[in-house]
Formats: C-alpha cells, sequence, structure tokens
C-alpha cells in the first residue's frame, strides 16, 4: 500500500465519501459515465456520477451531477461544462426540484495524511451570463456551505472553436 493510502479512483472516492457522509442513509449515488475502450463518456458531456439525497442538506439540492476529477484539473473541467450551455441549462432548470453541477477535484493533503475535496458548486445560471457557483476547500465545506458565490461566464461555441485550434 502506497504512503497515499489504498490506490482509488476519483469516481471510488467520490461514492465513499457521500455514502459515508450520514452513514449512507442521507444519499445513494451511481456512476453514469461509459467506458468505451480507452474513452469515458459523459452523461450530457459533463456528469460522471448522480447523487440523490434525502432533502436534509440545506447547501445541497437533492439531486447532484457530479464531475470528478483531481484537483489540478478542476478549472478545465468547470470551462468545459461552461461551453455545455443547453445541457447545463436542461440540467439546472427543472420543475420538480432543484439540481446541481458538483465539479469534485480530489488532492491528497500530506500534513494531515489523507485525501480531500476541493471544487465547485453549480446552483444556478444567469440567461445571457453564465453559471453561478460556490467553492469549497473541503469535505465539511460542500456539505455545509462553500465560500462566496460568483460567476463563470458561458463559452460561446465561436470561442470553443477558436480554443480547440491552438
Amino acid at each position: 500500500m502506497s504512503p497515499r493510502g489504498p490506490k482509488k479512483s476519483t469516481t471510488v472516492r467520490t461514492r465513499d465519501l457521500f455514502e459515508k457522509h450520514g452513514g449512507g442513509a442521507c444519499w445513494t449515488i451511481g456512476t453514469v459515465e461509459r467506458k468505451t475502450g480507452p474513452v469515458s463518456v459523459d452523461l450530457f458531456g459533463f456528469i460522471d456520477q448522480i447523487a440523490i439525497g434525502d432533502g436534509h442538506h440545506f447547501c445541497l439540492s437533492a439531486t447532484l451531477g457530479i464531475q470528478t476529477t483531481v484537483v489540478d484539473k478542476v478549472n478545465e473541467r468547470v470551462k468545459k461544462i461552461a461551453g455545455l450551455r443547453p445541457q447545463v441549462e436542461a440540467w439546472l432548470n427543472t420543475r420538480t426540484g432543484s439540481r446541481e453541477i458538483v465539479v469534485l477535484g480530489w488532492r491528497y493533503l500530506k500534513r494531515i495524511g489523507k485525501w480531500e475535496p476541493k471544487g465547485v458548486v453549480i446552483f444556478d445560471y444567469e440567461e445571457g451570463d453564465g453559471m453561478l457557483a460556490w467553492r469549497f476547500r473541503d469535505e465539511e465545506s460542500l456539505f455545509c456551505g462553500g465560500v462566496g458565490h460568483f460567476l463563470i461566464p458561458w463559452i460561446e461555441n465561436d470561442k470553443k472553436e477558436e480554443e480547440n485550434n491552438e
């Protein structure tokens, strides 16, 4: 075993985190990402896992679309999601209750000897401007509330094409 504990994928770490939080009674989580050979295909282009809560979390919606990654790639994943406006709006805009998108990056903290999540929760969108989000820096702030709201601008198709051509 490595000094960082057992080798686990980010999706396994995320599943374990949600199952542990509340003894598994609060969250049911499933993986929706499909592997086709060496390629992974996310649901709607950005969801690896879906978590359904019991509704007793004041800072998270009852349904979460989760994108898992390592902490160094959180911004890259947020940019990818910002370029998927129709899918994001469809996910967030529901009449049956609220949904959110969690971009959850994992990092190993040597000083405390454990893996910690850090990332962004996208909770709404502004019609012409972008997505509204808040940051979390650890397990506690993910489940109990993060730090400050901010706007993530949409990336329009012409900008995505320019980035792909560079």
